[in-house]
């Protein structure tokens, strides 16, 4: 009967002893095999610029990366026009990213924009209005290629890779882009043949079947023929 008791017992600590071995080893074999979180740039607020490594999948800021470069030129492009006491004021916010691979920063009474192409460029207060109904970078101006400068006559004009935004005492602001645009920088002078724009580039009559885009200016009136692919103009200049 002892040896029976004693049987039974050893029996069970070898039981025990591998069942608590299993339970080990199926804990070693779970911590393997359970997944690890898969932590993304959105999970945890980082500043990539004070903190880079902080997630391992958080990009980081190299200092002759594009964005740096950028940065850099859009502080150049304000110590340009004057620092502090130029047109647009003090800046509000750091530089920020451009959906399009540019990137800006916001000022009290515009912006500096930049993007490889362009370069840098300013939008003060009254051309960012015009350039904001014309769809900012992502319409047919794309960047802008300078500052908001005067002209001789009262007016004042800012340049985009696609045309340009002017105005005047006598006449509202208006962009001027794309074909038509062309052909009105391109005059002696710039503005001096057609003068100022009194209104946006609209759809005209049809011409051989095919579609005309024309701008009416001060002194006549610039028209791009979808069927010739030609740009023609009736100003009489001043």
């Amino acid at each position: 009967m002892s040896r029976n008791s004693g049987d039974i017992g050893a029996r069970a600590l070898t039981l025990c002893a591998l069942a608590f071995t299993a339970c080990l080893l199926s804990g070693q074999a779970l911590a393997q095999t359970k997944p690890t979180p898969n932590w993304g740039a959105t999970d945890i607020q980082v500043n990539p610029q004070t903190q880079p490594n902080f997630r391992k999948n958080t990009p980081e800021v190299i200092p002759n990366s594009q964005f740096s470069l950028g940065a850099a030129a859009i502080e150049a492009k304000y110590k340009e026009i004057g620092g502090t006491s130029n047109y647009i004021g003090a800046p509000v916010g750091e530089s920020k990213p451009t959906p399009n691979g540019g990137q800006f920063r916001l000022y009290q009474q515009g912006f500096i924009f930049w993007n490889r192409l362009a370069g840098a460029g300013v939008s003060g207060p009254y051309m960012l209005s015009i350039w904001k109904l014309h769809g900012f970078e992502k319409g047919p101006l794309g960047f802008p290629t300078s500052f908001e400068f005067a002209v001789g006559d009262g007016g004042r004009r800012n340049n985009f890779q696609n045309g340009v935004i002017v105005m005047h005492p006598m006449t509202q602001a208006y962009a001027i882009y794309g074909r038509i645009g062309a052909r009105w920088i391109a005059q002696a002078a710039g503005n001096k043949l057609c003068g100022y724009p009194l209104g946006d580039e609209t759809d005209g009559p049809l011409v051989q079947g095919g579609r005309t885009r024309l701008q009416h200016f001060q002194y006549g009136t610039i028209r791009w023929v979808s069927a010739t692919d030609k740009v023609d103009m009736t100003c009489r200049g001043k």
